[in-house]
């Protein structure tokens, strides 16, 4: 399959997963996505036209310490990274932040992964920081049909996903782990995009 035909199978699979909101990303992280149906679709993609400030308040809320820029570091995407590489148990993590820019690093036995969030003054802003970021990532391309849902990504053949949810830009670099990851083999662009979803679901409740 070429890369062109990934990147529109990723943008295509990624869909009713976002409009629906399915990712479980309350407190209680363990608790079970539910099947989308047409109708939660419908109802979830017309609630799209809530602005900004809005989604992020439901972030927030969804998040124990109300920060949705820090939810990268928090349990619910752990455990996710735990479920996806088959750990034993929750990745060790670091947090930091430079330049406006929150980062947690993963500490795998398959080596190291950072995910990281730039947080805009707006979401046109975001959007502009996207643009002028991604041709700074080698080879990377857009993944398509996430533009027209107000989801600007773009993926790289080495291992790193960005996303953008309303003021907020996701990168998720795996571009540090071997080719294929965890006991069944897990591609690392693979465990890049799985974990960006994740973290888009749960900012998108």
């Amino acid at each position: 399959m070429g890369s062109n035909s990934r990147q529109r199978w990723a943008g295509l699979a990624l869909l009713p997963f976002l409009l629906a909101g399915m990712a479980g990303c309350a407190v209680n992280a363990s608790a079970p996505a539910a099947t989308p149906t047409a109708s939660a679709s419908t109802t979830a993609s017309a609630s799209q036209a809530g602005s900004a400030t809005s989604a992020t308040a439901k972030a927030a809320e969804s998040h124990p310490d109300g920060d949705p820029v820090k939810m990268v570091c928090g349990d619910e995407i752990k455990q996710k990274a735990q479920q996806i590489l088959g750990l034993p148990g929750l990745p060790a993590t670091t947090p930091s932040e430079d330049n406006g820019i929150y980062s947690c690093t993963y500490k795998t036995a398959d080596g190291v992964m950072v995910l990281s969030v730039k947080k805009s003054a707006s979401a046109a802003a975001a959007k502009a920081y996207f643009a002028g970021y991604t041709p700074t990532l080698p080879g990377a391309k857009p993944i398509e049909g996430m533009g027209n849902l107000g989801l600007p990504a773009a993926q790289t053949p080495g291992g790193i996903v960005v996303f953008v949810k309303d003021d907020m830009t996701l990168t998720v670099d795996t571009s540090w782990m071997p080719a294929t990851v965890g006991p069944h083999g897990v591609s690392r662009g693979a465990v890049a995009y799985q974990l960006a979803t994740d973290v888009i679901a749960c900012w998108s409740e």
